[in-house]
C-alpha cells in the first residue's frame, strides 16, 4: 500500500460497498442515540453507552460484523452496572481509522444534540 495515498475505512473494508454502507448507517445511529462518552489515547478508542441486555446484544452483533470488514480493529465489551464500555484497539499503523471512527462519533452525537435542541425550540 502506498503510504501517501490517505485510505479510508470504505477503501479497507472488506465487506461489499452496500453492505459497508449499511453497517455504517448502523454504527452511526448507535452512537447518535447511545454515546455517552468517548475517550481516545493514542491506538485505544474508549467508548460509553447507556447499559442494557438488548443494546449490549446489538453492540455485540454489530462488532461482530465490524471484526470481520477491519481485521485491524481488536473490540472488547465490559458492562459495568449501568454503563457499557467499548474499547476499540487499532493495530499499529492503523490509527488513521481509528480516527475516522472517533470522528463520525463525533460529527453522529453533534448532529443527535443539534436535532435534540431543534425540537425543543
Amino acid at each position: 500500500m502506498d503510504t501517501n495515498t490517505p485510505v479510508s475505512l470504505a477503501d479497507a473494508c472488506a465487506l461489499p460497498p452496500e453492505e459497508y454502507a449499511q453497517q455504517r448507517r448502523d454504527v452511526v445511529q448507535l452512537f447518535a442515540s447511545s454515546l455517552r462518552e468517548m475517550y481516545r489515547q493514542d491506538n485505544r478508542l474508549l467508548l460509553e453507552f447507556d447499559a442494557s441486555a438488548e443494546l449490549e446484544d446489538y453492540v455485540r452483533d454489530l462488532l461482530s460484523t465490524e471484526q470481520q470488514c477491519c481485521p485491524f480493529f481488536t473490540f472488547s465489551i465490559d458492562t459495568i452496572e449501568s454503563t457499557m464500555r467499548v474499547e476499540v484497539l487499532a493495530q499499529e499503523g492503523t490509527e488513521d481509522f481509528l480516527d475516522e471512527v472517533q470522528r463520525t462519533a463525533d460529527r453522529a452525537v453533534s448532529a443527535a444534540r443539534a436535532e435534540a435542541s431543534q425540537d425543543i425550540a
